[in-house]
């Protein structure tokens, strides 16, 4: 691509990847600043005041990420974003929702559990109305078709003592749903390497 050199993949490459087709899988997405773009693009009312605020956007997508490794770590597996209509629920009624989660039973005691004083950094966070048919424009749900892989060793090099280290990264991205170009076994006709890079 033209102006991509090794300068720019440096500076910007850990903040690219490569996606099966335009729309973020809500089960899978880590980054805030991604999930504020959803919230942002998929609201009911585009003069929201949690649209119109950065720190109210900004805290409720931090909060729908700790949620749902919140729910992950209760047994919940990120039940939260099972589907579109359970992700626009909790964006709705983000601290009912959470509460909810921890009035179900921690799976250790089958006790009720006490929920986090704060989520998103605040403890009185703004909840905000989704349009769902913008929501399915940008986003989706179900099992990870993307998988990224980082990989990094680090070796003695030269004399035994000497400090000296010698470092390889591997970053690789897997497409669950590529078609395979070079199969020999029908079983292994979806999936492929996509994204390969040795430094």
């Amino acid at each position: 691509m033209r102006g991509v050199d090794d300068r720019f993949w440096t500076l910007f490459g850990d903040q690219f990847t490569v996606y099966g087709d335009c729309k973020v899988n809500l089960g899978s997405v880590n980054d805030p600043k991604l999930v504020a773009a959803i919230l942002f693009l998929s609201a009911k009312d585009p003069e929201d005041p949690v649209v119109r605020d950065p720190v109210k956007l900004w805290a409720l997508a931090q909060a729908i990420i700790e949620a749902r490794n919140l729910g992950s770590a209760f047994g919940g597996g990120g039940s939260f974003f099972s589907d579109l209509k359970s992700f626009a629920e909790f964006a709705k009624n983000p601290m009912g929702a959470v509460t909810d989660l921890f009035a179900s039973a921690d799976p250790q005691s089958g006790q009720p559990t006490t929920p986090p004083a704060t989520l998103g950094g605040q403890t009185q966070l703004e909840g905000l109305e989704l349009d769902m048919k913008k929501l399915g424009q940008v986003a989706r749900s179900g099992p990870r078709r993307i998988y990224r892989v980082e990989v990094v060793a680090t070796v003695p090099r030269g004399a035994e003592g000497s400090g000296l280290e010698y470092t390889k990264r591997l970053t690789a991205v897997w497409d669950t749903k590529t078609q395979n170009q070079n199969m020999r076994d029908q079983a292994y006709n979806k999936g492929a390497w996509v994204y390969w890079r040795e430094e």
